[in-house]
């Protein structure tokens, strides 16, 4: 069977999600980034490369229940990445966060109830010190 072909702008959308595991981009982030590094790439591509990448279980989809636009981050479970995601209900922001605490709650679940937290799609809800004060 032969292999779909990538092209490098295509790879661009995967390397720009891996180069910072942290982040995450909406389709309009990735198309402002193609469009700063000279790439020329459609939405459509954009859209099409995105859902085979979350289909392949490379990317995770990120949707807020408070906006219509989703974000898209490289998913954390296939590198030994530490942090946890912490979402801003007030100014949307999605960010990450290392927390000895989480680990720990997160080696609790696994050992006393046999139960895998999966660390990419967790998101603690709250507000952030900027938006809380």
């Amino acid at each position: 069977m032969r292999s779909k072909y990538i092209s490098g702008k295509e790879n661009f959308i995967l390397d720009t999600l891996k180069s910072d595991p942290s982040r995450h981009y909406t389709a309009d982030d990735i198309y402002e980034l193609a469009k700063k590094a000279k790439f020329i790439i459609s939405f459509p591509t954009i859209y099409r490369r995105i859902k085979m990448l979350i289909s392949e279980g490379v990317i995770i989809k990120y949707e807020s229940t408070d906006s219509d636009k989703a974000s898209f981050g490289y998913n954390v479970n296939l590198i030994d990445y530490k942090g946890y995601h912490i979402f801003c209900t007030k100014c949307k922001t999605l960010a990450y966060i290392e927390c000895d605490v989480v680990d720990s709650f997160s080696f609790h679940l696994l050992n006393s109830h046999k139960f895998q937290l999966d660390k990419a799609r967790t998101v603690f809800y709250g507000q952030c010190e900027k938006c809380s004060t």
